[in-house]
């Protein structure tokens, strides 16, 4: 790993740390984590652009090196164009494909799981819904998944194009 990568790998590690660490009821700034490394605040900017940016970076490293080293042989997902994504020449997410136009995406679900699990305390912190927590990176999940997962889904149908839907079915039971 170059020095930067491992500076920005020590800033992801304290602030992961720090997020586990800190109250509910406490978001960890840019102060936070300088103070916990013992850096200035412009030495966390020449790394990252915000927190929100450290946030980003940490999910999408860990899966690019998921993906890198355990899935090198499989097609690599890098993220659509229109996303703009700051790590946007970076895979995150693999087609595995089979004869019959099927994907067959266990072993890089399984994979990426041992990542959550291993990281659910700092997670669950991430996806908090009070006033305190870090939105960003669900909003960034969505905008990232959802379209690759279209375009696995019209994969599977031969890239048909679906029907329109005529009819909404009703959950109401009828007497």
């Amino acid at each position: 790993m170059s020095v930067k990568g491992t500076r920005r790998q020590e800033f992801a590690d304290t602030f992961m740390h720090l997020v586990t660490e800190t109250p509910c009821n406490h978001r960890v700034s840019v102060v936070d984590i300088t103070n916990a490394i013992g850096c200035e605040r412009k030495t966390f900017y020449y790394y990252f652009e915000n927190v929100d940016n450290l946030v980003i970076w940490i999910f999408r490293s860990a899966f690019k090196k998921i993906i890198e080293t355990q899935f090198a042989e499989y097609p690599q997902v890098k993220p659509h164009p229109e996303l703009q994504d700051p790590y946007d020449d970076w895979p995150f997410y693999v087609r595995i494909e089979t004869e019959d136009r099927f994907l067959a995406q266990g072993p890089y679900f399984k994979a990426i799981t041992y990542h959550w699990v291993d990281n659910r305390v700092y997670y669950a912190n991430m996806f908090r819904t009070d006033a305190n927590s870090y939105n960003n990176l669900f909003e960034y999940l969505v905008n990232l998944y959802v379209p690759t997962i279209k375009d696995d889904i019209l994969f599977m149908l031969g890239n048909r194009p679906t029907p329109p839907r005529t009819s909404s079915i009703s959950l109401r039971s009828t007497m």
